[in-house]
């Protein structure tokens, strides 16, 4: 198990590379975040995909919070509104949809990292919109009935 300087150290755009089996406050950061990069493969955006997430986190009974709000980028100041994105506990965050909108870049994190150490100021509230079900969010990728799903 890594400790969290440990992660902090090996960590740049999010945890793919960590050992498997960090645990923090219960869950799996690399298990979430294999979650994560899977599900950035589809074409939903931001709201779509933290809605994904939720479900497969609740699933896995990982406490979180789903937040809406303002991205803002300290580098080149370049901002993404409205923008949504998952809070866990100890500070960690599980966002794939800004390198959509401010590049592929190595300074834009991706997948869960942690929120006290990336280029991205976050402010936002409790996401107001009711939660996508599955359902919703199979149609708005435009997945049919025939996949299964990322699996847990």
């Amino acid at each position: 198990m890594l400790s969290r300087g440990a992660w902090q150290t090996n960590h740049r755009r999010g945890m793919a590379s960590q050992e498997p089996g960090y645990k923090m406050d219960g869950f799996d950061l690399v298990e979430i975040e294999m979650f994560a990069l899977e599900s950035s493969d589809l074409d939903i955006d931001c709201n779509g995909s933290a809605d994904l997430m939720s479900l497969l986190l609740e699933r896995m009974s990982v406490e979180h919070t789903r937040m809406c709000g303002l991205a803002t980028h300290t580098r080149t100041g370049k901002r993404v509104f409205p923008h949504c994105w998952l809070e866990l506990p100890g500070g960690f965050i599980v966002d794939v949809r800004l390198q959509k909108w401010l590049g592929d870049r190595d300074d834009i994190p991706h997948g869960v990292f942690d929120k006290c150490d990336c280029s991205i100021v976050y402010q936002g509230d409790l996401d107001p919109r009711e939660r996508m079900s599955m359902e919703e969010i199979h149609e708005l990728a435009g997945i049919g009935k025939d996949f299964d799903g990322i699996q847990i």
